[in-house]
């Protein structure tokens, strides 16, 4: 349906600033608050910005691979 190029594009300029910008406005209410910051950086790293980028490229991935709209919303309700 998709060549792959379309969708690594459209993973890269719609998704990557969206989850950065989400997971730094978590990451800076969760250092205001006073938590633990020993490891927030790794944290930051793998929950909010590797674990988006893994769900949404899986999601992309399903829509690609589909022929039609009602069996990609089917089969998306599973990775969520």
């Amino acid at each position: 349906m998709y060549h792959w190029t379309t969708l690594v594009m459209s993973q890269l300029v719609v998704e990557l600033p969206r989850n950065m910008t989400i997971s730094a406005t978590f990451f800076c209410c969760y250092w205001t608050i006073g938590y633990s910051t020993g490891r927030a950086g790794y944290t930051f790293l793998m929950l909010f910005v590797a674990f988006p980028l893994y769900y949404t490229t899986f999601g992309h991935g399903i829509a690609s691979m589909t022929s039609t709209t009602p069996c990609t919303s089917q089969l998306s309700s599973f990775s969520s």
